[in-house]
């Protein structure tokens, strides 16, 4: 597992998705609650660490690692 999955599964709680190279992984979606009107609990955010993106199969929410990691910690 790369640096980057590594920190998502320690940050954020995500697991390994069920992907042939290990290059995906899993979360609960943060923007589910905003867009949906309820919160994510089934890991519906999928986090391609290869091409460093994002989507939500939930709410459909997609983009960037650098705008997920900045729209959760403000930073």
């Amino acid at each position: 597992m790369s640096d980057l999955g590594n920190f998502f599964k320690r940050e954020y709680g995500a697991e390994d998705a069920n992907s042939y190279d290990y290059s995906q992984l899993k979360l609960d979606c943060p923007y589910c609650s905003e867009k949906v009107g309820k919160v994510d609990h089934s890991k519906k955010l999928y986090i391609h660490l290869g091409k460093k993106t994002f989507f939500c199969q939930r709410c459909n929410t997609t983009g960037k690692l650098e705008k997920f990691i900045k729209d959760t910690t403000g930073s």
